[in-house]
């Protein structure tokens, strides 16, 4: 069985007769719509069991209770399986394609399309990589390398040289300026006014 990196209690006990029923489950209750940046993964039931049972052992999605007795009193409760997160979408439509038997070119497109969202290659070294926003585009490690030279090339201009040397002489007069009055004895230690009226002199 391929590797899973859900997060469910029972992620490493996936064993391919549930991954046989989950892909049998969705062709026939499921759904994979692809909107405008990602594929949402549903599944409608009027029993709630076999959702609770997916989303403990993959540890993905979120469970919604829509209540239409109020419009028929004859409608049963529908719960919805919702998984949103693209990279759970993406790993849940990887594990169940190999069992489908009627629907894998839904699958495919929805595969494709989260891929092309997900993993771009890096503009420097030539990697895949996930994207975790549109402006990405290094990968972690090219992205350090990057960061690491611009702060080097930074700091070595003139003029931010020149702004950290009087930085560093005022700062060091500061701290002599302080160590000199906290050795001063307190009786010549003028304390600074408060409440607009200046204190008094010390005989």
């Amino acid at each position: 069985m391929s590797s899973v990196s859900l997060q469910g209690e029972n992620t490493q006990e996936v064993n391919r007769e549930f991954l046989a029923w989950l892909a049998g489950f969705w062709e026939g209750e499921g759904s994979a719509i692809i909107e405008k940046r990602r594929v949402r993964v549903r599944i409608a039931q009027v029993d709630r069991a076999p959702l609770d049972l997916i989303q403990k052992t993959l540890g993905v999605g979120k469970i919604r209770e829509d209540d239409r007795s109020g419009r028929n009193p004859k409608w049963k409760k529908v719960y919805t399986l919702d998984i949103g997160r693209k990279i759970e979408s993406l790993e849940v439509l990887r594990l169940i394609f190999p069992f489908l038997k009627f629907r894998q070119k839904k699958i495919v497109e929805a595969i494709n399309f989260l891929e092309k969202r997900l993993f771009v290659e890096c503009s420097r070294c030539g990697s895949k990589f996930e994207r975790r926003s549109a402006s990405h585009k290094y990968c972690v490690d090219c992205g350090e390398a990057i960061r690491q030279k611009r702060r080097k090339e930074y700091f070595q201009r003139p003029e931010v040289k020149e702004r950290m040397r009087k930085n560093t002489e005022e700062y060091r007069k500061k701290k002599k300026m302080r160590a000199t009055v906290s050795s001063l004895p307190s009786s010549e230690v003028h304390q600074a006014p408060t409440c607009g009226a200046w204190p008094r002199r010390t005989r």
